[in-house]
């Protein structure tokens, strides 16, 4: 990746800092300004107009959601030693993920997605990153599968897209007066990864309220 010029990395960290805080429509060009101490004549030297340093700004806080979730899942790839470990983990980053601690974290991804669906200049920035997501899932899905954890004949690429949709999904749940149980969702997400995922039997995993796995309940073989 190139490097940025200072200025404009100083305008596109302050708008992203802003927007952690904020309302997109409460971010205006002159709270961006006074906060950052870049005059007006050098944010439109260094981008097209507001829009074009917001939209960057919402493309960075989201890479910083998927280098986030590469992250966890890769860590679970590398520490596991057996299939039942692999899908220890799996049960983990599933507590770590769905829970409401991380609504916030849905609903901004899924909030500009739908922002570079109108968008078509933050289409092509924003669609880089989430192809970048889904080609590190993908591979980690199909180290999955070299090493006989998960099945070999689904498609890696359509395991990492259908990883993603169950995630972002429960953003359905959250927006509801009236939440489903949590642990309930959790069994139900694990018992779907043990069945149709692993390329073998393994002891189903439940998680405890504080979100950690519990010992193992039974046992289930792939469908």
């Amino acid at each position: 990746m190139t490097d940025r010029h200072p200025t404009s990395e100083a305008l596109l960290q302050t708008a992203v800092a802003l927007l952690d805080e904020r309302a997109p429509d409460d971010v205006t060009v002159e709270l961006v300004l006074s906060t950052s101490g870049v005059s007006k004549g050098s944010l439109y030297h260094h981008y097209r107009d507001f829009n074009d340093l917001l939209d960057r700004a919402q493309v960075s806080r989201f890479a910083r959601l998927v280098d986030a979730s590469i992250a966890m899942l890769t860590e679970v790839v590398i520490t596991a030693a057996t299939r039942e470990e692999f899908y220890e983990g799996l049960v983990g980053v599933t507590a770590a993920t769905q829970g409401s601690a991380t609504a916030g974290s849905r609903a901004l991804r899924i909030w500009t997605l739908a922002q570079a669906g109108l968008r078509p200049s933050m289409r092509i920035s924003l669609g880089a990153e989430q192809q970048r997501l889904t080609d590190s899932l993908t591979d980690l899905a199909r180290e999955a599968q070299e090493k006989g954890w998960f099945r070999a004949d689904l498609d890696p690429a359509v395991v990492a897209v259908f990883i993603q949709a169950y995630t972002l999904g429960k953003a359905v749940d959250d927006v509801a007066p009236q939440h489903v149980d949590q642990r309930a969702w959790e069994c139900l997400v694990n018992t779907v990864v043990a069945t149709v995922f692993m390329a073998g039997p393994v002891l189903l995993v439940e998680t405890t309220e504080a979100g950690i796995p519990s010992q193992p309940s039974r046992t289930t073989a792939p469908a």
